[in-house]
């Protein structure tokens, strides 16, 4: 069961890196003013399969009995980051013109949002208050 923990944790890290690629593809793409690629499509795919990936192990870790210390958190963030790449896949699918850039974009950032989130509650990164100096 180690092994499957330490795959769900570094699988978010591949996600967060597959995500800031989508999210700086489709910005150069909207400068120079172009639609949604096919490259951009399957980086979309492939995210969604590394989510998907991500939440199965969650679930054998889950049934293993191997469970979160706050585990409400951790499964909503789950189901948002899996249903969102297939409602960007949904929209653009439906529409392709450089709206449907810009609408990927954001939904990429905000897919890393949640992603970050995640990290953070799961105590993978630490982000620590500034310190302050005493005169």
């Amino acid at each position: 069961m180690e092994h499957l923990q330490q795959l769900h944790s570094q699988l978010l890290f591949t996600i967060l890196t597959v995500f800031i690629v989508l999210a700086l593809w489709c910005l150069l793409d909207y400068v120079r003013k172009k639609t949604v690629s096919e490259y951009a499509r399957a980086l979309l795919i492939i995210g969604e399969l590394l989510i998907a990936s991500t939440f199965v192990i969650g679930i054998m870790l889950w049934i293993g009995n191997e469970r979160p210390s706050r585990p409400e958190p951790h499964i909503m963030y789950a189901f948002v980051a899996l249903i969102s790449p297939l409602v960007m896949l949904a929209d653009i699918r439906s529409n392709i013109g450089r709206t449907a850039q810009l609408r990927l974009l954001i939904g990429a950032v905000f897919v890393c949002a949640i992603v970050l989130r995640a990290l953070v509650t799961l105590s993978l990164i630490h982000i620590s208050e500034p310190t302050r100096r005493t005169p």
